[in-house]
């Protein structure tokens, strides 16, 4: 009978004093950690740290994230903060989507130009051949 006095078995499984009572829902489960978080973290960061209205790899970043992190259990901070930034914007969650269907359906593509400013050492030169 010593063993009920310290804990209680059922089969070959004993379980310590106080446990027996403790129900599985108060228990929750322990946060997780993404592989990229520290990436994710820096992007998250880059876009709180955005002025004015958000370009199209903005976007397209902050809907990326959010589906990333969607029911993860994890980086709190992070989907905190990313809720925080597309609420700025003027989106919610089904805005951002529709909006970035409608960015991917025109063609573009990440690292493409979105204005018709040329910028750079070969934009005021017109390609001439000799």
């Amino acid at each position: 009978m010593d063993q009920y006095k310290s804990g209680f078995c059922i089969g070959p499984f004993k379980y310590p004093v106080g446990m027996e009572n403790k129900k599985q829902e108060e228990t929750s489960p322990p946060d997780q950690n993404h592989p990229l978080y520290a990436s994710d973290r820096d992007r998250v960061d880059a876009l709180l740290g955005h002025k004015g209205h958000p370009n199209e790899d903005q976007l397209t970043t902050a809907a990326m994230l959010l589906n990333r992190y969607d029911g993860f259990q994890g980086a709190m901070d992070l989907q905190e903060d990313l809720t925080k930034v597309v609420k700025s914007w003027g989106f919610d969650r089904e805005a951002l989507n529709a909006k970035t269907r409608a960015i991917w359906s025109s063609g573009w593509r990440p690292g493409t130009a979105t204005s018709g400013d040329d910028v750079g050492s070969g934009a005021d030169v017109v390609d001439k051949e000799t």
